[in-house]
């Protein structure tokens, strides 16, 4: 891997705090563009430049990533040695580097500009998100729309929590994505339910009731971090323009087959919460 490919990867912020060296894991998913590296103390994400940064993980150019995609198996062992994390691999060792990429920033920014809440709000109205999202059918936007805005005390957050957790398909489960989008959003606007909502999340990871990778989700946000595109939309909610806001907002809904849907559900009633104060 030469110099050039190492500028153009990036990494989370978040990576610091949770891969200690000398730490061992495993490779437990394998995607189309990416694969997830379980180790002690994060579920660590290695993903194409050309999608999104993970909070959990890192990018690098596509040509590297889908090059080790190719060469490695699920159950490979992985160790994390002086910034760099080893594949062990049946036919050879890769080394794929970690602490010498461009560091993110992915905490989550607060102080948001009311004056650009509003675009926000008109492009959120126009998606249909109760035909998109992963819940059944007999989920109700609205009604959930209602519940989330309603859960000011903690029983009655964890009751909606409750609810949420784990339904839905996918990797991540469409609760899962609605709480980290509604969490985040609380958190950004610094709502006085943040804190509840946020150990409500550190609750539910530590309780392993949903995916492996919605367990990491949910931890992060607990801790005031998301991934890069999420970050992109609330910069541009702080400071950004009207175009940038659509662009931001287009960018979450178009991520995964149903994720960036939910995240965004999630995120307009945070908005909707900030609107109505």
């Amino acid at each position: 891997m030469t110099d050039n490919d190492l500028a153009n990867g990036e990494r989370s912020s978040w990576l610091s705090l949770y891969l200690f060296n000398h730490d061992c894991g495993r490779v437990t998913g394998l995607f189309k563009h990416s694969l997830n590296i379980q180790f002690s103390g994060i579920l660590f994400h290695l993903g194409r430049k050309t999608e999104t940064l993970s909070c959990l993980g890192i990018t690098l150019p596509d040509d590297q990533v889908m090059s080790i995609l190719r060469q490695v198996s699920v159950d490979d062992q992985a160790r994390f040695i002086n910034g760099t994390i080893y594949l062990y691999t049946q036919m050879t060792v890769l080394a794929v580097p970690v602490m010498t990429l461009k560091e993110v920033n992915l905490t989550v920014p607060t102080n948001l500009s009311p004056t650009l809440l509003p675009a926000a709000l008109a492009k959120f109205q126009q998606i249909p998100f109760q035909e998109k999202w992963g819940l059944a059918n007999m989920e109700q936007a609205s009604r959930l729309s209602n519940q989330l805005l309603s859960a000011n005390l903690a029983a009655d957050i964890q009751a909606v929590a409750g609810h949420l957790v784990g339904r839905g398909r996918g990797l991540t489960p469409s609760g899962d994505d609605i709480m980290v989008g509604f969490t985040t959003a609380l958190t950004a606007f610094q709502d006085p339910r943040a804190a509840l909502w946020r150990e409500t999340l550190a609750t539910l990871a530590k309780q392993n009731v949903t995916t492996s990778v919605s367990v990491a989700y949910l931890r992060a946000a607990s801790e005031r971090v998301a991934s890069q595109k999420l970050i992109h939309l609330i910069a541009a909610l702080k400071q950004g323009s009207t175009t940038d806001i659509l662009a931001a907002i287009q960018s979450v809904e178009n991520f995964g087959h149903t994720s960036g849907i939910d995240t965004l559900f999630g995120f307009a009633t945070g908005l909707t919460a900030r609107l109505s104060e």
